[in-house]
């Protein structure tokens, strides 16, 4: 009895260690395998309903570094929605990665390392703003000087690179 009761011991004290030798021996590519969110355009997530002009307002204000080209609808003491979170975790990064190597560039045996998140505008309503792009291409990305979404200015607009990721429904 005494010799089960010392290998159960050493059975339940080994099982931390083996699952983190497991979880440690997975590629963020791996264990973030599918993806479980919808990327789009900024002008497609208002044009569909997922953001409002206030929303579009804060992002062009984090966009632009300030109110210039909105003075009329941002109004002299503007104060966008803050940042919330101020950064993405760990996870969300990799489901973001994901979504964009499946879905934007199709190539979903491409790594993480070759895909970046230039910059974090803000979740408003569960759409999480984001510049990314990747190593992968080439591109000859097309600037626009002003570019206009519901009313609001920005500029050096890239649309390829300023995407709205959604989580599905079910995560």
């Amino acid at each position: 009895m005494k010799k089960c009761k010392k290998l159960l011991a050493c059975v339940a004290a080994g099982l931390p260690l083996v699952a983190a030798v497991l979880v440690a021996g997975c590629t963020p590519e791996q264990q973030y395998a599918e993806s479980i969110g919808t990327m789009c355009s900024l002008e497609e997530a208002y044009e569909r309903g997922l953001m409002t002009q206030d929303d579009i307002l804060s992002i062009a204000y984090y966009y632009n570094q300030g109110t210039d080209g909105n003075e009329e609808l941002m109004g002299e003491n503007y104060v966008p929605n803050p940042i919330v979170p101020e950064t993405l975790d760990e996870a969300r990064v990799y489901q973001i990665k994901r979504t964009y190597l499946n879905e934007v560039i199709a190539m979903p045996e491409g790594s993480f390392e070759h895909v970046f998140i230039r910059a974090y505008y803000g979740t408003y309503h569960e759409n999480i703003v984001i510049h990314i792009t990747d190593d992968y291409h080439g591109y000859d990305y097309v600037f626009e000087p002003e570019y206009e979404i519901g009313g609001v200015l920005f500029y050096h607009y890239v649309g390829a690179c300023l995407r709205v990721w959604r989580a599905d429904a079910t995560d």
